[in-house]
């Protein structure tokens, strides 16, 4: 949380995460940073297949179901209604 506190006095607001980092706690991380100032910061978060590159089955890979259950895990871990940002696997 230093390092984040530090960052946004200097006037840093964009932020970027994975689902994969830290298997997803990078962004819980930052959600509970930003809770309460979420309109300072941008949130810019990739999709990696669920964190699990080499899965199989529906709920794996470049599905769009398995792509909008990511998408709404990240959304949760952020503690956010929206990213700004969403960059899908290429």
């Amino acid at each position: 949380m230093k390092i984040l506190s530090a960052y946004a006095d200097a006037g840093g607001n964009f932020i970027d995460l994975s689902d994969l980092y830290q298997f997803g706690e990078a962004e819980e991380i930052v959600g509970r940073f930003t809770a309460h100032s979420r309109h300072n910061f941008i949130f810019c978060t990739k999709y990696t297949a669920g964190g699990q590159p080499n899965a199989s089955g529906v709920n794996s890979g470049n599905h769009r179901k398995a792509m909008r259950q990511a998408v709404e895990e990240s959304l949760k871990r952020l503690k956010t209604e929206y990213i700004d940002v969403y960059i899908p696997p290429l």
